[in-house]
């Protein structure tokens, strides 16, 4: 349930004292390991999460590819393909270096 709740969160204004107040410690660990650090450029935060993404559990795996699917099939027709071919990318990046 923890996974759940933390994957619906984690792309939202909620803060890190609301959610250990109103959920477990839990989720506050997975959210705050899939949310991007906004202050990094698109690039950056890429490389991390390819980087980073086999130091955690497999629930943070989870949520993070849950979070990579939901983000291309929610693309609109007009996106430039260019950026599908992005999103696909990180996704199977992301997923090869689950294994």
């Amino acid at each position: 349930m923890d996974m759940l709740i933390a994957s619906i969160l984690h792309d939202t204004k909620i803060t890190a004292n609301d959610i250990s107040e109103q959920y477990s410690q839990q989720v506050l660990h997975y959210v705050e390991a899939v949310t991007d650090n906004k202050t990094l450029s698109l690039e950056e935060r890429r490389d991390k999460q390819v980087n980073t993404i086999n130091t955690y559990n497999n629930p943070v795996k989870y949520i993070k590819l849950d979070d990579h699917c939901s983000n291309i099939t929610s693309l609109p027709p007009s996106r430039p393909h260019e950026r599908l071919g992005k999103l696909s990318g990180m996704v199977t990046s992301n997923s090869r270096a689950m294994l």
